[in-house]
């Protein structure tokens, strides 16, 4: 569903980023939550990013403090963020995480801001793989996924933790 803002009230969950370069883009979002509620801001999906431009990007932004979640499978990309003064954490992956931070998502209602049309093509165009009888099955299809990706490494880094980071109280 598309919105045109986020409300006042919702909360910051993080931000998330996934990698890419030639074909697939680097991106960036951010990810809200309200109640039972999501909301996704696209921030940036451009390809032929070097680690120096998307240093650059995020300091323009105003996103230099602000923790994101990226791709666990770019190590270096990471540290060499982190070593330009970034929060940027490795994402939560792990056997079935793919189908786990989807499964986690239909948990809320999500909404896209109108002005994310990159975010709003993808949601559009996610589709899950066919057997040969035309069944569907349990697997998404690798395409139209660098914004949603990125909203599951913010997303499933911490939603799926819910004491993540809290104390205890007994």
């Amino acid at each position: 569903m598309e919105v045109n803002s986020i409300p006042e009230d919702a909360t910051l969950v993080a931000l998330g980023m996934d990698y890419g370069y030639t074909n697939d883009p680097t991106c960036l979002s951010s990810v809200h939550r309200h109640e039972q509620n999501i909301y996704i801001q696209e921030h940036l999906y451009r390809t032929q990013m070097t680690t120096q431009d998307i240093h650059n990007f995020l300091v323009d932004k105003g996103f230099e403090r602000e923790l994101i979640y990226a791709d666990s499978a770019e190590p270096r990309l990471n540290d060499e963020l982190r070593r330009m003064g970034h929060n940027v954490q490795p994402s939560l992956k792990g056997k079935d995480s793919v189908n786990a931070g989807i499964d986690l998502l239909k948990r809320y209602k999500i909404h896209v801001l109108a002005s994310s049309q990159n975010a709003i093509q993808e949601f559009r165009n996610y589709k899950w793989q066919e057997d040969k009888s035309g069944k569907l099955i349990n697997q998404p299809i690798d395409a139209h996924n660098h914004i949603i990706d990125s909203v599951r490494y913010a997303t499933y880094s911490l939603l799926s933790r819910p004491n993540f980071g809290k104390y205890a109280i007994r």
